[in-house]
């Protein structure tokens, strides 16, 4: 009964078949894979430690890209546009995960863009290092959220002046994305440059 189990099956079977001793699989071939969430760990880690000491923060910056952190502090999968992450410039990582169907391409449903998101929400809670990351940074991607928050209700009234940044929440959004150890999407720089000119341009009219 729980969201994504299927494929995380799926996975550990996979896993499994590379890791067996033999023509039959064992329990004692399951518990040394790491079971259901230790085999997507360990697979995820191995991933991680083959790249090259830059990619790895590449590695570090898209993953905090494709998780979204409630106020409580539960983290779930978020979907972003594959446009977005091209100043990334991490499209051979993307490649490295999604060929294990860590992360996974697929299509926004309203306007067809191509979309990349994380396959397994279980990697947030089970994979160490990626959750040490999510919890190193738990408020600022709490920030994110809700700015994602606020450009799709932007988009979605066709950029209405009326919903970017007041003077206010912008200069908090500003001082926040300058400090953060994130690195913004487009679609967030955007926001945050066209709030920006909107407020100048309404200063100086008055």
């Amino acid at each position: 009964d729980q969201p994504g189990a299927l494929p995380l099956l799926q996975h550990t079977l996979t896993e499994l078949f590379r890791a067996r001793s033999g023509d039959m699989i064992t329990i004692t071939d399951y518990e040394a894979v790491g079971g259901i969430h230790g085999s997507l760990a360990r697979r995820a880690e191995t991933i991680y430690q083959d790249l090259d000491p830059p990619d790895c923060e590449l590695a570090k910056q898209l993953f905090l890209l494709l998780v979204a952190v409630e106020d409580e502090g539960r983290p779930s999968r978020r979907r972003v546009r594959v446009s977005s992450l091209e100043h990334l410039e991490a499209q051979h990582i993307a490649g490295a995960f999604a060929g294990q169907r860590f992360l996974v391409y697929d299509r926004d449903p309203a306007t067809r863009t191509p979309t990349l998101e994380v396959a397994h929400e279980a990697l947030f809670t089970h994979w160490p290092r990626l959750a040490r990351w999510i919890a190193n940074l738990k408020q600022d991607l709490v920030l994110r959220r809700r700015l994602a928050e606020l450009i799709d209700e932007w988009e979605a009234s066709d950029r209405d002046n009326a919903y970017l940044l007041t003077p206010a929440r912008l200069a908090q959004h500003q001082e926040w994305s300058a400090r953060a150890e994130l690195t913004l999407t487009e679609a967030e720089i955007n926001y945050l440059q066209i709030s920006n000119t909107w407020n100048e341009d309404r200063a100086a009219a008055q």
